[in-house]
């Protein structure tokens, strides 16, 4: 056995210098069934079926079942063909049977140049394996590229054997009832019976247990290895879970949501449409991150309206005002019919209409005219939470939908594979990778960030939670291969990356992604992706080269409205020093000193008094130290010139636009149309406003609606209205050092933009991790009001003139 393993990369599935390994061959003369049936006679129901020295180099797999038939618009696949290639080994078969008498069949190979590890080989989409088929280019870890690296392995069926899936076999016997037995097999059970068969297989073929023990899977492979995390942390000292399906009760429905609304629209797009759409989003969002390549980052702002290329010509006609509401109503997400969010939405830049069979917008050609196609596992997944053997997708409905999407959230919540304690896998020294493809047409990203981000709240801290477990996402990167339009991260690449963190003590900062040409092998481009929340930045030389680019560490937050939960949270640092007066701004007022003798003292002291509910104490702590304190700065983190007062008014859009073109401050173009909406004839006169920075949970608590937060009655019981749409341009002069990845919106009355469809936005305040001050619209979604933000989220407000009364005549 050797005990450090020489880890070096040669293409895209080889990592371990296996020529450097001794062979044992104590393996091949104890691979027989009588020793093996020794090894598992304590483990529950497991039989050895076969047990046999393969010194061949070659394995042919099982053929298909011929009863099994793929779903409608599936061809079905051929038999797996001839593996080759193999070093001598010992094949076992293992069958292991359930109480209810489904039987497993597990398969464990152990090479005779065994390097002292164990792997765990998982499949994908709803098989758990075995997956006989190489996969080139890809983060698949099968049998065979395990093997050739020198491990010891084991993959199971988990009972569902000769190519049928467990969709097909989830329904049991046509009875109506779902076969729970089987479910649990393929989301958590079967992959941790297969581990202790595994295990015991090998340690008694070699005489010692593994040393160190690896899962790596994708898609549904990658759940896996997140439920040995959450439910067996002592099966693994590493784990690698790729583009997974996290939040798989959320994530099968959504994918679904794109067909429906063409649907219920009676408006398929062409792909021709949605490529001009998405071609159009990348060219107003692309260049964040220093290089226009084509790429939305994946953390990086992705706001276009698809109302902008109205009109634009396509392969497939113009498009419409109608095509446009359907682009924007996929790329928003699923909603329920108040308005609040089911799941994530497909983010602008994304391409996810290709033929590969599980795209979220497909269509095709029926009858003469070009019709939506349901994402397939959208389909099989509502049969389970109907409990029907067929599913009526004419008459799904978006009311349908939603009950069919809360019923499943509820029913079927075992298998959700998104429990965010992880807690016992950290305390017992395990690793964990999860990365995901920013551009993943098949699972979306935002559920993998949405679900480490609860695992930080859980851990306490990013810090603390990067210890234990890292979470990278490749921009550009498509689902599981490295031939996409940017490079992603192959099983190599990524296993060096978690071996070197378990067995070395050395944490991965970065790992080196690559892009492959498909026909050639060679790699074409290299980019770093680093771990969340640091974001890739090209800082010069050659774009396909890993060298050209660095690490920049934005603010934990995700683009408005498309994460499948309340809209995450800008967190807002304190400055390093009071907000300075703008350079050049004969209009603005001086810094409000806050003393003793201030005149924003009596408004914000009764404000605090008249506050109650469950936020009242914090709002009165707040309150109490920036009135009484000589620096209400000092020892806290105060999120915005809290109560400072400053002049609007006495200027015109232009010369406002030229004041923020002097102080080198960006106006978005949506920004750009809603000053020219709201500043209109002449200048109004000045006047000198207090505003007041809140939090969303300050005022309305976790998960407010905008309606809730805009609510005027409740603003005026704290004292607050909404602010007037110039009040965010004078803002934006006025916070010129605002701290970089920073954010905060203004609370104001709505302004529609003719432009956008009449939806109503307010201004985006903000600084961007290069530390560009920028002031651009932003949607507040009034039109649908029933999104949901998160506590964290900052508002500013107005503080009201006169504080609210009592009928006595007395501030609360």
């Amino acid at each position: 056995m050797d005990e450090r393993a020489s880890l070096v990369k040669s293409g895209w599935s080889q990592w371990i210098a296996v020529d450097e390994v001794p062979v044992m061959e104590s393996i091949a003369e104890r691979c027989t069934m009588e020793v093996l049936q020794r090894a598992v006679a304590g483990i529950d129901r497991a039989e050895v079926a076969r047990a046999s020295v393969n010194r061949t180099g070659r394995f042919q797999p099982p053929p298909l079942a011929r009863d099994w038939e793929p779903p409608p618009g599936i061809g079905r696949p051929p038999d797996p063909p001839l593996v080759t290639g193999l070093p001598d080994h010992c094949e076992a078969v293992v069958h292991q049977r359930t109480p209810s008498g489904h039987q497993a069949d597990i398969r464990v190979w152990v090479p005779l140049a065994w390097n002292g590890r164990f792997f765990g080989v998982v499949g994908g989409g709803v098989q758990t394996g075995h997956p006989w088929k190489e996969q080139p280019f890809s983060r698949i870890v099968t049998m065979q590229t395990a093997l050739r690296n020198g491990f010891a392995l084991a993959a199971t069926d988990a009972g569902i054997t000769g190519g049928y899936t467990l969709f097909d076999r989830g329904l049991g016997d046509g009875d109506g009832e779902l076969d729970w037995e089987l479910i649990r097999n393929w989301s958590h059970v079967g992959v941790h019976d297969m581990t202790v068969v595994g295990k015991a297989v090998t340690e008694a073929l070699t005489g010692s247990a593994p040393r160190y023990s690896y899962l790596a899977g994708l898609a549904a492979g990658g759940n896996s290895a997140l439920a040995e995390a959450q439910r067996h942390p002592e099966d693994y000292d590493g784990l690698w879970s790729a583009d997974s399906a996290v939040g798989w009760t959320t994530v099968m429905p959504a994918c679904g949501w794109p067909a429906l609304v063409m649907k219920e629209h009676a408006n398929p797009l062409h792909p021709a449409k949605l490529e001009a759409f998405r071609v159009a989003a990348v060219e107003a969002c692309d260049g964040v991150d220093g290089l226009r390549d084509g790429i939305i980052g994946a953390f990086d702002p992705a706001e276009f309206d698809a109302y902008k290329i109205v009109g634009q010509d396509t392969a497939a006609g113009r498009i419409t005002e109608a095509d446009a509401e359907v682009m924007r109503r996929i790329w928003d997400g699923p909603r329920r019919r108040d308005g609040s969010r089911l799941g994530p939405g497909m983010r602008p830049g994304v391409a996810s209409w290709g033929d590969a069979g599980a795209g979220w917008c497909r269509t095709a050609e029926a009858g003469g005219e070009l019709v939506p196609v349901p994402f397939v596992h959208m389909r099989w997944y509502f049969r389970w939470v109907q409990r029907a053997a067929d599913f009526d997708w004419p008459g799904l409905t978006f009311e349908k939908y939603e009950e069919l999407f809360d019923r499943g959230l509820r029913e079927m919540a075992e298998i959700a594979c998104d429990d965010p304690d992880l807690t016992g896998f950290r305390d017992r020294g395990g690793k964990l990778i999860i990365s995901h493809a920013a551009d993943d047409e098949i699972l979306p990203y935002q559920a993998a960030v949405e679900y480490y981000r609860r695992v930080v709240e859980v851990v306490g801290d990013v810090e603390r939670t990067a210890e234990f477990a890292r979470l990278f996402v490749t921009d550009g990167d498509i689902h599981g291969f490295s031939v996409g339009p940017a490079p992603g991260l192959n099983a190599a690449g990524g296993m060096i990356a978690l071996m070197d963190w378990v067995e070395n003590g050395n944490p991965p900062e970065a790992i080196v992604a690559e892009r492959f040409d498909p026909e050639t092998g060679e790699v074409t481009a290299t980019r770093p992706v680093y771990p969340y929340p640091a974001v890739t930045r090209y800082k010069g030389g050659d774009p396909r080269d890993a060298a050209g680019y660095t690490a920049h560490h934005p603010v934990l937050r995700a683009e408005p409205g498309r994460s499948g939960t309340p809209r995450p949270a800008p967190r807002i640092p304190a400055p390093s020093s009071r907000p300075r007066r703008g350079k050049g701004q004969p209009t603005m007022s001086d810094e409000v000193t806050v003393d003793a003798g201030s005149a924003a003292k009596e408004p914000l002291a009764a404000l605090a008094r008249h506050l109650s509910g469950p936020h009242a104490p914090a709002w009165r702590v707040a309150l109490d130290r920036f009135v009484h304190e000589e620096d209400p700065w000092a020892g806290h983190a105060p999120t915005f010139p809290f109560g400072h007062r400053i002049v609007v008014g006495g200027a015109t859009a232009d010369e406002l636009l030229e004041r923020l073109a002097a102080e080198g401050i960006q106006a978005g173009r949506y920004a750009q149309e809603l000053m020219a909406r709201s500043f209109t004839g002449p200048a109004d006169d000045p006047e000198e406003v207090t505003f007041v920075f809140a939090k969303v949970g300050e005022i309305c608590g976790d998960g407010a609606t905008t309606r809730e937060i805009f609510d005027e009655k409740h603003l005026a019981s704290l004292g607050l209205t909404l602010c007037r749409p110039q009040d965010g341009v004078f803002l934006r002069l006025f916070h010129t050092d605002q701290p970089r990845g920073t954010c905060y919106w203004t609370a104001m009355d709505p302004l529609p933009i003719d432009s956008t469809g009449g939806r109503t936005h307010v201004y985006a305040i903000g600084n961007d991790v290069d530390d560009r001050v920028f002031l651009h619209a932003d949607c507040a979604d009034r039109t649908d009001p029933g999104n949901r933000w998160r506590a964290s989220d900052g508002f500013v407000f107005r503080l009201r003139k006169q504080p609210p009364r009592t009928a006595e005549g007395a501030s609360r």
